[in-house]
C-alpha cells in the first residue's frame, strides 16, 4: 500500500513540475510599455471591431512577464464568438520558443507550446501547438507548431511607425462583395481605382466613383482615403499586409499573388485573417478586387479607349475631366510644355536631417529627390507667384502623374532653400489651386515632413561650397551640455581678419576636442525674426544649422541643416523631433581683444554678397555686390569697425602709426 501512494506522488510530480532554472518570460517585444496602463495587442479583428454593433467581437491580449491573458468582449448577437484564456511560461525551448500552461475559463488546465513571429513592432503572430493534457517538451518541435492564421496588433505608436507598402503601382478595380454576393460601382462610367506608393509615404490610396456611394457601409472608407501598412510579408505563392486606415482605427487585410503581373486577382480582407490556401477557411467577410495595371503614358490622354465614343457627353464634368483629349481641354501639341529650372539652382546638393542625408539633384529641367520623386517644371494656365514652380511627375507603371509645387529659395552660392507642396492627381490644367499657400503641410504621421513641407529647409551644395561672412551679432560665452558634461565656452569670429570661419571653444568640460573651427556657408534671418547660420565643421565636414531665436534671446541652437527652420526653437522646446546638436544657454556678449583671437588671414575690404531672385524675373543670373565696410564708430571714436572684439585692434594701429613717425614730420606738425 506504501508503494502505491509512492508511486502516485510521483507520478503528479511528473505532470505538475515547477520551473526552478531562471525565470520564463515572453519576449520583450510582446511585454507592456511602462508609461501606457493596460496595454494590449488586438487579436482577430473583426469587421473594425464596431463596439456599438451588437455582433461586434474584442479580443485583447495581455501580456505581463510570463503571463499572457486573453479578454473578450462580444456583442449580444456576436456569432462564435472565441472563449478566453490566460496562459503561464513554464519552460523557454531553444530561446525561442515557450512551453505554456493553458487554463480556459472553465478553469481546465493544459499544455501547449509557443512561439512569438515579430512581423513589424506593431504586428506579431503566433505559432501553437495543439492542445495536450500532458507536459511534453516535444510539443515545441518545429512540425508540432502551427502557424495561427490571425495576427495580433498593437496600436501604441501605430502612427508614427512606417511601413511601404509593398505594391508601387496604380490600377483600376472591379469590386466583388463576397458577404452580400455582389458587384459593386458595376455601373458608373470611372471604374474604382487604387493607387499604392506611387509617392513614397502616399499609402494606398482608394478613389470611389460618385464620391464613394456605390461603397456605402461596406469599407469604412471614404473615396480619397488613405490607408497605410503595418506590415508585409510574403508566405508561399502569395503576399499579406496589415493595412491600418491613415487617420482612423480601423484595419484590414490585403491578399494578393506575389507574382501578379498587370492583371491579378486579390482580396481585400474586413477580418484581419490570412488564409493561406487557394481557398477561404476562417471567413467569408472579404472583397475580391479584379486588379488591372494601365500606363497613361501622356498628360494629353484619354484614361480609358471608350472616350471616343463620348464625344456627345463632353458637357459632363466627369466625362470631361476623364476624356481631356476627346473633349479638347488640352492639345497634345501644345500640353504638356515643360521649363527649365533656373541655373543659379542647378547642381548636386545635400538634405542633412536627423534621419540621414539625400541627394537632390538639380539639372536643366528636372530635379531628383532622392528616394521621393523625379520633378518636371511644366507651364499651366494661371499665375504662379515668384520663385514658384509647377512640377509634375510621370510613372512608368500605372500611376497617374502627380502634380506638385515646388518652392525654391536662392540664400547664398552654397545654400538654397526648398519646400515640396502635396500633390494632385492627373488630370490638371491650372496652377492656381496648385501653388496655393495650403498646398504646403506635412505629411500625416509617421512621415511629417521628411518630403513634403509648410515651411522651407536648406539644401548644401554638394561640390565646390563658398564661404561667406557669418556675421555673427557679437561674441558670446556660454553653458551647454556635451555628453553629459556642464561645460563653459565662447563663440566668435575666428578672428578680425577672417569673419568667414567662427569658432567654439569649451572649457571645464571633458569634450574633446576643446576648439571647433566652422566655415559659414549662409548667413540669414528668417521671416520670423532671428538669425541663421549655416556652417561646415571644418575637421568633420558635418554640416550645422545656427538658430539664434529672436523669442529666446540668450539661447542658440545648432542643429542639422535640413532640419532648420523657423519652427526650430519652438520644436526643440517642446522636445518634439529629433535633438539639436548644440543647445547654447545664457549666452553673453562679450568684448574680447583682437589680440586674444589667432588671426591666419588678410583682412578683407569688400564681401560677395548673394541676391535673391529680382522680382517678375525668370532666370535670376546671381548678383554680385561690392560693399564697403559699414563704420559703426561714435562720435569721438578712432577707426571702430565692425563689432566689439575689433574695435580695439584698429585703436591699436593707429596709435602705433602714430607712434613710428618721423621725427621731422613730428616737428613739422607741432610747429
Amino acid at each position: 500500500m506504501a508503494t502505491m501512494r509512492t508511486l502516485t506522488v510521483w507520478f503528479q510530480l511528473f505532470i505538475l513540475p515547477v520551473t526552478v532554472y531562471g525565470v520564463c518570460n515572453f519576449p520583450d517585444f510582446l511585454q507592456p510599455h511602462p508609461d501606457i496602463p493596460g496595454s494590449h495587442w488586438l487579436y482577430k479583428v473583426m469587421d473594425q471591431n464596431n463596439e456599438r454593433s451588437f455582433t461586434a467581437v474584442q479580443t485583447k491580449v495581455y501580456f505581463q512577464g510570463g503571463s499572457m491573458m486573453v479578454k473578450v468582449k462580444a456583442g449580444r448577437r456576436a456569432r462564435n464568438p472565441p472563449s478566453p484564456y490566460n496562459r503561464t511560461c513554464e519552460e523557454v525551448v531553444n530561446g525561442d520558443k515557450f512551453l505554456v500552461r493553458h487554463k480556459d475559463s472553465t478553469g481546465v488546465m493544459k499544455y501547449t507550446c509557443m512561439q512569438f513571429i515579430q512581423r513589424t513592432r506593431n504586428v506579431v503572430q503566433m505559432k501553437e501547438a495543439e492542445l495536450s493534457s500532458t507536459y511534453d517538451i516535444s510539443l515545441c518541435d518545429d512540425q508540432n507548431l502551427l502557424l495561427d492564421d490571425w495576427p495580433m496588433l498593437e496600436e501604441r505608436d501605430v502612427r508614427t511607425n512606417y511601413h511601404k507598402c509593398p505594391l508601387m503601382d496604380g490600377f483600376d478595380l472591379e469590386i466583388y462583395d463576397n458577404k452580400k454576393n455582389r458587384e459593386l460601382c458595376a455601373d458608373e462610367f470611372v471604374p474604382p481605382r487604387m493607387e499604392s506608393e506611387c509617392l513614397v509615404g502616399e499609402g494606398i490610396v482608394f478613389t470611389f466613383p460618385g464620391g464613394g456611394r456605390c461603397m456605402m457601409r461596406t469599407l469604412l472608407l471614404n473615396s480619397g482615403d488613405a490607408v497605410h501598412c503595418l506590415a508585409s510579408w510574403t508566405e508561399g505563392p502569395y503576399t499579406f499586409a496589415v493595412l491600418r486606415h491613415a487617420k482612423r482605427t480601423y484595419y484590414w487585410g490585403l491578399r494578393f499573388p506575389t507574382r501578379g503581373g498587370s492583371s491579378f486577382t486579390a482580396h481585400l480582407m474586413k477580418d484581419v485573417v490570412f488564409d493561406r490556401g487557394a481557398s477561404f477557411s476562417h471567413t467569408m467577410n472579404y472583397l475580391t478586387l479584379t486588379m488591372t495595371s494601365m500606363k497613361l503614358g501622356a498628360l494629353c490622354k484619354d484614361a480609358f479607349p471608350k472616350c471616343t465614343t463620348l464625344v456627345g457627353s463632353c458637357t459632363d464634368e466627369v466625362v470631361a475631366k476623364h476624356c481631356p483629349a476627346t473633349c479638347g481641354l488640352c492639345s497634345p501639341d501644345t500640353y504638356p510644355t515643360f521649363l527649365d529650372f533656373p541655373s543659379g539652382f542647378r547642381g548636386e546638393w545635400i538634405k542633412s536631417t536627423a534621419r540621414g542625408q539625400a541627394s537632390v539633384k538639380i539639372n536643366t529641367n528636372t530635379i531628383n529627390i532622392e528616394n521621393f520623386a523625379t520633378f518636371q517644371p511644366i507651364q499651366l494656365s494661371g499665375q504662379v507667384a515668384n520663385n514658384l514652380y509647377p512640377v509634375v511627375t510621370s510613372f512608368a507603371n500605372g500611376c497617374r502623374p502627380r502634380f506638385s509645387c515646388l518652392n525654391m529659395e536662392n540664400v547664398t552660392r552654397s545654400v538654397i532653400q526648398y519646400r515640396v507642396g502635396i500633390s494632385i492627381n492627373w488630370p490638371l490644367f491650372s496652377s492656381e489651386t496648385l501653388c496655393d499657400t495650403r498646398s504646403f503641410r506635412s505629411d500625416l504621421p509617421p512621415l511629417f515632413d521628411t518630403y513634403r513641407s509648410e515651411l522651407l529647409r536648406n539644401l548644401v551644395r554638394k561640390y565646390n561650397t563658398e564661404t561667406v561672412p557669418c556675421d555673427l551679432r557679437a561674441n558670446y560665452s556660454f553653458t551647454t551640455q556635451v555628453e553629459g558634461a556642464a561645460c563653459k565656452g565662447n563663440l566668435a569670429h575666428k578672428s578680425c581678419y577672417n569673419q568667414k570661419e567662427m569658432t567654439m571653444k569649451l572649457s571645464d568640460c571633458s569634450a574633446s576636442p576643446s576648439t571647433t573651427t566652422f566655415s559659414c556657408l549662409a548667413s540669414y534671418d528668417g521671416s520670423g525674426g532671428g538669425q541663421f547660420i549655416v556652417t561646415e565643421d571644418k575637421a568633420t565636414s558635418e554640416i550645422q544649422c545656427w538658430n539664434f531665436p529672436i523669442d529666446k534671446p540668450g539661447t542658440a541652437y545648432a542643429s542639422m541643416a535640413g532640419d532648420c527652420d523657423d519652427q526650430t526653437a519652438l520644436r526643440f522646446g517642446l522636445g518634439i523631433g529629433a535633438s539639436p546638436e548644440y543647445v547654447l544657454e545664457k549666452m553673453t556678449s562679450t568684448e574680447e581683444d583682437c589680440k586674444d583671437l589667432p588671426s591666419t588671414t588678410k583682412a578683407t575690404t569688400t564681401t560677395e554678397k548673394i541676391t535673391s531672385k529680382p522680382e517678375g524675373t525668370k532666370n535670376p543670373p546671381y548678383k554680385v555686390e561690392t560693399d564697403k565696410p559699414k563704420s559703426t564708430s561714435k562720435p569721438g571714436s578712432v577707426g571702430a569697425v565692425g563689432n566689439g572684439s575689433c574695435r580695439t585692434f584698429y585703436l591699436n594701429q593707429y596709435l602705433i602709426i602714430i607712434l613710428l613717425l618721423p621725427v621731422h614730420i613730428w616737428r613739422t606738425y607741432l610747429s
